[in-house]
């Protein structure tokens, strides 16, 4: 069964790193086997970890895929990526969650999930506030990555919108809405000052989760490829850079069909 888990890791297409961080992962394993769970539950445990590993890897698509390698390969050589087992561990879940909470959003309608229904244009003219944002992206990660916790205080002598932690390490997620210009330029500009400051004692290794209200999706909605980037932030007198993981959630937008009449409607 071990064996097993460690070929579907192998299989998943993460790049390879050096030698501790790619030693964490392909232990993942051992470790459930040498954890203090009963003999007994332990292989029902392995056998669950397997197939919901599998199902993850078999309904990816490879726009997801594409996503992640690109995150990958531009965070690998940093040294809280490539040195700290905790670094990379957090970095991964955050990555493969956002990429698949982009993806739901992309996805559901609103009377199949009527809590993303701030991401559709409103009849009223009104826009959503981040707090939608944050708390709908946090009920997600919760879900996944143990730990988690909402507007933790005394985080660069403030508080943070979402926290995720591993061992004595901790990775922020700071959420924003925008409603002049999403362009990752601007978005860097604005917000890398206090998204990289919740990095002062711990790893270097962040996101920005952003509302993107700027412009109605009235051409339809960004592919989810063009909705991640990688930046790198060097502060004076300190030789690593700072990255962050800027992600855009498309908001103001439209269903299909609308995007149809909005069509004809500009014809006539």
């Amino acid at each position: 069964m071990i064996a097993q888990i460690d070929a579907l890791i192998e299989q998943s297409g993460s790049p390879k790193n050096p030698p501790e961080a790619a030693s964490e992962r392909t232990s993942l394993a051992a470790i459930i086997a040498g954890s203090n769970i009963p003999e007994e539950q332990r292989n029902v445990l392995l056998g669950v970890v397997v197939n919901a590993m599998s199902l993850q890897l078999a309904n990816m698509t490879s726009a997801e895929a594409d996503v992640i390698e690109r995150c990958c390969n531009e965070v690998r050589e940093h040294n809280d990526y490539s040195t700290n087992a905790n670094g990379a561990r957090l970095f991964d879940t955050v990555l493969l969650w956002l990429v698949r909470f982009i993806f739901n959003r992309l996805e559901l309608t609103k009377g199949d999930d009527p809590t993303g229904t701030y991401l559709f244009e409103r009849d009223d003219g009104s826009l959503p506030h981040e707090d939608e944002l944050q708390q709908d992206f946090f009920r997600w990660v919760a879900t996944y990555a143990a730990g988690s916790d909402l507007e933790p205080t005394n985080i660069a002598s403030g508080r943070a919108d979402i926290r995720l932690k591993s061992g004595p390490e901790r990775l922020v997620v700071e959420v924003k809405r925008e409603e002049k210009d999403c362009s990752f330029d601007a978005l860097f500009k604005s917000y890398a000052a206090q998204t990289t400051d919740y990095q002062n004692v711990s790893i270097r290794l962040g996101v920005l989760l952003v509302l993107d209200l700027a412009t109605p999706n009235r051409e339809g909605t960004p592919h989810l490829t063009s909705l991640f980037e990688m930046r790198h932030v060097r502060r004076c007198n300190e030789s690593q850079s700072r990255l962050i993981l800027i992600v855009k959630v498309p908001g103001r937008r439209k269903r299909p069909s609308d995007l149809t009449k909005l069509a004809k409607a500009k014809r006539s």
